[in-house]
């Protein structure tokens, strides 16, 4: 009798003991999923005043400096978006965003097929929202793969870039002059036309092109 009672006496621990190697094997696959394609994520800098939130119709940004980013790309060399004097086309993107994933392959094609956009304007991305266990995970490897030709930073786990820009779903664009101040800022996928019509927009001498256009013959 007693032979019996002690037997199940062992069992809790025994239970026990399969609860916490379960456990560990459930770490064990996180950790490991996230190491896959090397370190996806990075530590960022911003300085400066957060844009608010971007929710579409008159946006509250428009003419505001924007927060300047410090970070690195997946090869740890440095990027910036800085107010330098030059405008730019900054473009958020997560790697299980479908829409991004169109994005991307469009303006790539565009450009390996000697298409250009308007000179004078800096295309620079951010990777955010990175999750291990979404679709086409790792970002460095899809953009690779897609041979994307601008430089991107990797936003850190908590979209901190992201979130400095207002982003409100991605792709996410932010256009800048050359003051450094949002000139547009717009959600969802763009195109070739729409993207370069936006840069033209703030592209340096474009002020002074379109002046030239409207002036009346012989002036």
């Amino acid at each position: 009798m007693s032979s019996t009672s002690g037997g199940r006496n062992l069992i809790p621990y025994v239970l026990g003991g399969v609860a916490v190697l379960a456990v560990l094997a459930v770490i064990v696959v996180s950790v490991s999923g996230s190491e896959d394609g090397g370190d996806q994520t990075a530590a960022v800098e911003v300085v400066g005043t957060a844009l608010p939130p971007y929710s579409g119709g008159s946006d509250a940004a428009l003419g505001a400096p924007i927060p300047e980013a410090f970070g690195t790309d997946f090869d740890d060399s440095e990027v910036e978006i800085t107010a330098d004097g030059t405008p730019k086309a900054i473009i958020f993107l997560a790697h299980w965003c479908s829409f991004c994933q169109s994005e991307v392959a469009e303006m790539t094609s565009y450009v390996d097929d000697g298409g250009t956009f308007p000179d004078g304007v800096d295309i620079v991305s951010v990777s955010t929202s990175v999750d291990s266990v979404r679709g086409n995970y790792p970002p460095s490897s899809w953009l690779e793969d897609e041979g994307w030709p601008y430089p991107v930073m990797r936003d850190d786990s908590s979209g901190t870039v992201s979130v400095a820009y207002g982003m409100a779903g991605t792709p996410f664009w932010v256009f800048v002059d050359a003051d450094g101040n949002v000139s547009e800022r717009v959600s969802g996928q763009q195109g070739i036309g729409a993207i370069t019509a936006a840069m033209e927009r703030v592209a340096p001498g474009a002020a002074a092109t379109d002046a030239e256009a409207e002036a009346p013959a012989g002036e």
